[in-house]
């Protein structure tokens, strides 16, 4: 049996107003988003974060840096420097100097595609004990205003220890789609085929359509069917169905297409993380565990509760898991 033994997460204090961000919006518009701000990181870096999100998950439980077996950074957004593993610089500052380490990318369910690639290692090698998933999200210098299609991205992180023979938070079961036809929706233009481009990244740094504006319309046809279908592979994979799972947590995304999520699985939206996305934003791989540990912390979650997690990455890919509290 694989769990998750801590969860460790970190969120700014400061933000910046919708408002600020996009002044030309009408109110129909900000409504149709949801969001008020976007969490605003003004010390650390990416990295940074997710160091603070791990030794707080390490602390939490008592648990050795020594102890763990790997690490798997799993951060979607531009890390601190390119051709750099993030998880080597997160080995060295937690002291966990006897573990190996990888970087996954996987968009925004990077964080939800690494749990279930750490659960599979953790089964595969029965000498590994503890690994710890954990990534950091910082859009300043990523993308114009933070914004991109209506969903306001935040900074943050969230860091977990998973381990074997650990008898809550257990995991039951995942689900993983891609749709390569998709994968220049989203991309940023910095790599062999353009290069480093030299001016701000407000002046075109960052293109959200790429060169596939098309797909993004066929996008809005398959997405939602899409999220149901990768929930439902999550789903058999735990040996459960949609009426066993008591909560869903959804990513932080725009509200209206919040709304269609809830009526698509048909479910009540106090029974998802709905309340936290206006004040929190997207902190793309982060969202999962970070409203994991919010439900945890205010006793939404109990005991044998079963949560679906849902998870989008741009490119496009999506993920699910089921968790049993």
């Amino acid at each position: 049996m694989i769990g998750i033994k801590s969860i460790g997460t970190y969120l700014p204090a400061a933000h910046i107003p919708l408002a600020t961000l996009l002044p030309e919006l009408r109110e129909d518009q900000r409504q149709r988003i949801g969001v008020a701000h976007s969490l605003l990181e003004t010390t650390h870096t990416a990295t940074e974060m997710a160091v603070v999100a791990a030794k707080s998950a390490l602390e939490k439980e008592a648990i050795d840096p020594l102890s763990i077996d790997m690490i798997i950074s799993c951060q979607a957004g531009l890390s601190d420097y390119l051709v750099w593993q993030t998880a080597g610089k997160i080995q060295e500052d937690i002291q966990a100097t006897n573990a190996g380490f990888m970087d996954v990318y996987q968009g925004c369910c990077g964080f939800v595609a690494g749990m279930r690639m750490a659960r599979n290692t953790l089964i595969a090698e029965p000498r590994l004990q503890h690994i710890l998933v954990c990534s950091g999200e910082k859009f300043e210098n990523v993308m114009q205003n933070r914004v991109v299609g209506g969903y306001v991205f935040s900074d943050g992180a969230a860091a977990v220890v998973m381990s074997r023979n650990h008898t809550t938070n257990t995991i039951l079961g995942f689900g993983l789609t891609g749709r390569g036809d998709y994968s220049h929706i989203s991309r940023m233009n910095v790599g062999r085929i353009q290069g480093l481009v030299p001016t701000a990244p407000q002046d075109g740094f960052y293109h959200i359509t790429g060169e596939n504006p098309e797909g993004i319309e066929a996008l809005k046809h398959h997405n939602l069917q899409t999220y149901m279908d990768t929930a439902s592979e999550a789903l058999e994979d735990a040996d459960c169905n949609l009426q066993d799972i008591d909560y869903i947590i959804l990513p932080n995304g725009r509200l209206d297409f919040t709304h269609k999520l809830i009526d698509a699985f048909g479910i009540a939206k106090e029974k998802t993380n709905y309340a936290y996305i206006a004040t929190t934003g997207d902190i793309s791989t982060a969202d999962a565990m970070i409203n994991y540990q919010r439900m945890l912390e205010e006793g939404i979650l109990q005991a044998g509760h079963k949560v679906l997690i849902l998870s989008q990455g741009a490119g496009m890919s999506w993920a699910a898991m089921v968790v049993q509290v």
